[in-house]
């Protein structure tokens, strides 16, 4: 009988050291995801990103072979180890292409790229990127960057466009299929701070949205002022892209972008819809891309400002959603 309380003893400690144990780890696990919570919310993330070829920084080459190698080069301060995420669109439809790790290549449409904490100094990371079947012909090539970190902290500015202009005066390899084009009505709206202002409704599969496309944003301040009242009348043609969870969407059924055209002094909106990855209310960008496949050489002053300015709007599903 003495054996059986002794044993029966034995078994509640056992139950007791279990459970402390269990709570212990909950409670450090809550810890912990409470310190890395306090660490998004006062993360402090600088970064400049450009493209190098041949360790020279560019936005235009040209090339007589099917393939450039180029070096992204990422100069960064932050108090938080974050994650990068690298797309390549490429004269308006999305592509595979590769990077470099160690003596091989890999290929893919989206890489991932940890970078440490770097306490208060800044740091630079080199990643060798390779991009094939170009021949010698014109692309528009736009590496997207997305931080995951920012993101995930809610900021709106979580994302980075690199433009790079690829045999700018060959024979042209592509060119806009002008069957995606969509309206431009003139409009003006009171109040506006940026350069794209979305009305969006979701449905099942799809996204509706009447865009407004605030062109005398992208001229703002001082030294671009003249720029625009010079030009008032003169053409500008964009494109139209929806990203959603890296990967383009199809707009108006057709390609992975919509093409449309106004002139510098008339802000105005374009209506489309695109057709969604999935059914739940996912966050995604909106990107406007200026002059495409322009010509870099025959081009002026206030095309190339508006040319290296691309314009985007991530679109954040806790917004207040006004149906239209």
């Amino acid at each position: 009988m003495e054996m059986i309380k002794i044993k029966a003893k034995k078994f509640i400690l056992i139950i007791l050291v279990v459970i402390c144990m269990v709570f212990t780890s909950c409670s450090t696990n809550k810890q912990d995801k409470q310190k890395k919570q306090n660490n998004l919310e006062s993360y402090n993330i600088s970064t400049n990103f450009n493209l190098l070829n041949n360790g020279k920084s560019v936005t235009s080459v040209n090339i007589e072979d099917y393939t450039v190698e180029l070096t992204l080069q990422i100069i960064f301060n932050s108090n938080v180890p974050f994650t990068l995420e690298l797309g390549l669109i490429d004269n308006f439809n999305q592509r595979r292409f590769e990077i470099k790790e160690g003596d091989n290549y890999l290929e893919d449409d989206i890489f991932k790229l940890k970078l440490p904490e770097t306490d208060e100094e800044f740091q630079e990371s080199n990643i060798i990127i390779r991009v094939d079947k170009l021949k010698n012909n014109y692309h528009d090539l736009i590496f997207f960057i997305k931080d995951v970190t920012k993101i995930q902290s809610n900021s709106i500015r979580g994302y980075d466009f690199l433009r790079l202009n690829i045999n700018s005066t060959s024979e042209r390899g592509a060119e806009i299929n002008y069957n995606t084009e969509v309206s431009f009505a003139s409009a003006e709206e009171e109040n506006v701070f940026l350069e794209l202002n979305p009305n969006v409704k979701k449905t099942s599969s799809n996204i509706d949205c009447k865009l407004q496309f605030n062109i005398d944003k992208i001229y703002e301040g001082e030294r671009f002022i003249k720029e625009y009242e010079n030009h008032l009348n003169q053409e500008i043609d964009f494109v139209v892209m929806v990203l959603e969870d890296n990967k383009l969407l199809k707009i108006n059924n057709l390609n992975q972008y919509a093409w449309s055209k106004s002139v510098i002094g008339k802000n105005g909106n374009i209506h489309f819809s695109a057709t969604s990855n999935t059914t739940h209310k996912n966050d995604f960008v909106i990107i406007l891309v200026p002059y495409p496949l322009l010509d870099l050489i025959e081009s002026e002053r206030y095309q190339l400002l508006a040319y290296n300015n691309i314009c985007y709007y991530h679109y954040k599903f806790n917004e207040s959603v006004e149906l239209f």
